[in-house]
């Protein structure tokens, strides 16, 4: 009986710990992955890394999704640096067009464009993937389309102060760090990008310029990558990361200063 007592008291501490480590979450109606990273106290990206997903996809209800909490290094360890990419990638067991598009940076949209697939082909392993040159469509098309690419893939990642890799951005950290890959260095802070470039009027915005707003203080405080259709990409805050973001929205259309192009 005592022998009894203690299995069960293991069983149920090693369940407990298993539901603590590896919860289950159930979709409902207009929830986003945002949303629910907010809910749990984690990042979009560790999310969809979880439960192998695309951050460009809204989710269904219904849909099940494993909150798991995952390491630092392991997100980090996620990605490559686009600079010393190779043009190609050879598909491993498992990878998914989203995972491979999220290892180099890249929006999976992009990614399907280049090999002629969809984002939800099933990847065959052993299949070779072209992964574009980004310098040279940053050269062929004034920068505008590779720039936004670039952005977008980066959606979901934490928010960390001073951050300027992927492990974690600040506002000014991503904008410095998506021009970066295009062999361009601008001001590390918001507020010297704002007082750097040229200045673009509202009307003439192009995918890659850097919007700029005032929201904590006078001045420019907040920046982020313009990726057309009148929307921006963004690290906002530390509860959402980086998020994809409209101009039109009544907080950030009141505190818009303007916008600048290098």
């Amino acid at each position: 009986m005592k022998f009894y007592r203690v299995f069960l008291f293991l069983f149920v501490v090693l369940l407990g710990s298993f539901l603590y480590a590896s919860q289950m979450h159930v979709v409902q109606e207009g929830e986003s992955i945002v949303d629910i990273a907010a809910m749990y106290d984690t990042t979009p990206l560790e999310l969809a890394v979880a439960n192998n997903l695309d951050l460009n996809n809204d989710l269904t209800e219904g849909q099940k999704l494993i909150i798991v909490k995952l390491e630092r290094e392991e997100i980090v360890d996620s990605f490559i640096d686009v600079t010393e990419a190779p043009a190609t990638h050879k598909i491993s067991k498992g990878e998914t067009v989203a995972s491979v598009a999220k290892k180099y940076g890249i929006s999976a949209t992009l990614l399907a464009q280049i090999n002629n697939i969809k984002t939800t082909t099933k990847l065959v392993q052993g299949k070779i993937l072209q992964l574009g040159d980004l310098l040279t469509r940053f050269k062929n098309e004034g920068g505008n389309q590779a720039m936004a690419d670039l952005a977008m893939g980066l959606k979901g990642i934490r928010y960390v102060t001073g951050g300027t890799s992927r492990g974690g951005f600040d506002c000014s950290g991503l904008t410095s760090f998506v021009y970066k890959q295009f062999g361009k260095t601008i001001p590390r802070t918001s507020a010297a990008q704002f007082r750097g470039g040229k200045s673009v009027a509202r009307g003439d915005l192009q995918k890659g310029d850097i919007v700029c707003f005032t929201t904590r203080r006078a001045g420019c405080s907040h920046v982020g990558i313009y990726v057309g259709n009148n929307k921006f990409i963004h690290a906002s805050t530390h509860k959402t990361g980086v998020i994809l973001s409209d101009l039109s929205e009544k907080y950030y259309s009141s505190r818009y200063l303007g916008a600048r192009r290098y």
